[in-house]
Order: structure tokens, then sequence, then C-alpha cells
């Protein structure tokens, strides 16, 4: 067996290390877990890892992780709950998260959302590489920096 992506519904545990080993044979992964911010994600992603006691260091569990991630979408949450006991969850922000020259990563907001219940705004950023890998699969004259300014426009 050899899957594209591998699909994690929480990472808790042990599990974040496994995903390591994962993408160092060239698997994708999608995972959700717990987190304040898109930044948090990420370090929360290599603690998980790092408490599954293996012996790997900080530096080395992050570098894979960057490298692996191109995206984080984080979401909150209403404080107090609806009417009908359904709490709103929306995204309030989707980043690139990207290998920076020092030790660590950077991350570039490509959509913000100012509060929930207000719109989701795109930030005018596309990250190159990003932006050829999502072009790849879209069709043909709909590239996805032309897609985005005409969903602008239309507002």
């Amino acid at each position: 067996m050899r899957p594209n992506r591998i699909v994690v519904g929480e990472v808790r545990g042990a599990e974040a290390f496994e995903l390591t080993r994962a993408i160092n044979a060239g698997c994708g992964f999608l995972c959700t877990l717990h987190a304040n911010s898109a930044h948090d994600a990420v370090n929360a992603l290599v603690n998980a890892a790092l408490m599954a006691g293996e012996n790997v260091t900080e530096h080395i569990v992050r570098r894979i992780f960057v490298e692996a991630l191109d995206l984080v979408v984080h979401l909150d949450r209403d404080d107090i709950a609806r009417a009908d006991g359904h709490v709103r969850r929306q995204v309030t922000e989707i980043a690139a998260v990207m290998p920076s020259l020092s030790a660590g990563e950077t991350y570039e907001p490509i959509f913000v959302r100012d509060g929930l219940g207000r719109p989701l705004e795109w930030t005018g950023v596309l990250p190159p590489g990003l932006e050829r890998r999502i072009d790849r699969v879209l069709p043909e004259g709909n590239g996805l920096r032309r897609l985005l300014e005409h969903g602008r426009r239309s507002r």
C-alpha cells in the first residue's frame, strides 16, 4: 500500500510522530487538532510528535512538518450557544506555511476574517508554489488568482 494522503481525525499524541514517518515516505496528510491560531497549530503538531518519546529533536520534527504543510485552516467558535443549542464555528484564517531562512517557519495569511459573522476576505497573497499546484487541477483558463479576483470584484 502506498497512499497519496493520510487523513487523521484528531492529532493529540503519538500519531503525530507516525505522521512524520509517512511524510518522509512521500505521503501527504490532512489532520485536525486543537490550537488557538494557525501558528499555534504547527507548535501543537510538533509538541504532540515530541511527546511520543522517540529520540528525535524538535528542530528535525518541526522541519519535517513545515516542509510538508501547505496550509493551516484555523476555525473559531462563538462563546455562547445559539437558541437551538448549536455553537457556530467559522474559518477565521487560512495561512500558508513556509520554511524560513532562519530556524522555524513563516505564516502568510491568505484569507482572514475580522470576527465571527464577518466575511472571509482574501488578503491578495498567493504563494507561487501553492498557486501553481492549485492551477494544475483547475479547468483551463480558470487560474486561482483569476477566480479570486473575480470573486473580489463581484461583491
